[in-house]
């Protein structure tokens, strides 16, 4: 308002200047000019239509969650949990975390198992492991394992995501990590998928996992696990 009282200012007396200037069926189109001139600018509208394609892409790629830049501008949008509740695998990922960190109304609005399905979806897909922390005390220099973003929240899902993981106890495969001193400890360690499982299943159950540097002591750990779990 002080702004249109300042341009008025700066136009004299105006009524006179309508009257010298311009006919009077024009005023109400310069002053809604004066209006509009004066407006806050607002943010693209496009901004979250770019964020949620950018978050979809990122997750197709399998990228790290490190490795995704957001504008500063995008909001959530229920549109982004629809997408999620309607491709629960690893290309809603970063989309779930988005929501998680920015919109902890919504994300909580998510159902459980949509959570721990997507999330398990991105524990078997990761390129690299470096969303789900360090298995050993020794790998990351603080004396014990480490849980990183995707982790934490796949252990707030809690049990809903035990029928997933146990079906990731049988993935051998090897899971590297990102970074010179990380893909060092992983390699050195022979970080394996079905390591990272066998610990959220413990954790989630309540019991402290153990992480062994010998592949024949943890398999025959993740084989107990199973039987115990699903059966023989």
């Amino acid at each position: 308002m002080a702004r249109i009282k300042r341009l008025l200012g700066l136009l004299g007396n105006y009524d006179s200047i309508l009257s010298k200037t311009v006919p009077r069926t024009l005023g109400p189109v310069l002053m809604l000019c004066i209006f509009c001139s004066c407006a806050k600018p607002k943010a693209p509208p496009d901004a979250t239509d770019k964020a949620m394609s950018g978050l979809i892409s990122a997750s197709k790629a399998r990228k790290m969650y490190s490795q995704v830049e957001i504008a500063t501008d995008a909001v959530p949008v229920p549109m982004m949990k629809a997408y999620i509740e309607q491709h629960l695998d690893y290309t809603a990922y970063h989309l779930l975390l988005f929501l998680r960190h920015q919109s902890p109304d919504l994300y909580a609005t998510i159902n459980d198992d949509d959570k721990a399905r997507v999330l398990c979806s991105a524990l078997a897909e990761s390129i690299f492991m470096n969303d789900w922390g360090f298995l050993d005390s020794d790998a990351n220099g603080l004396g014990e394992p480490s849980e990183a973003v995707a982790a934490k929240a796949l252990l707030d899902v809690g049990k809903p995501a035990l029928p997933y993981l146990l079906k990731l106890l049988d993935d051998k495969g090897t899971a590297p990590m990102f970074g010179s001193e990380e893909a060092t400890a992983a390699a050195e360690s022979q970080y394996r998928r079905c390591d990272f499982a066998y610990r959220y299943v413990m954790r989630i159950i309540g019991r402290r996992p153990c992480f062994l540097s010998d592949l024949l002591s943890r398999d025959e750990r993740i084989s107990s696990l199973q039987d115990e779990l699903v059966g023989p």
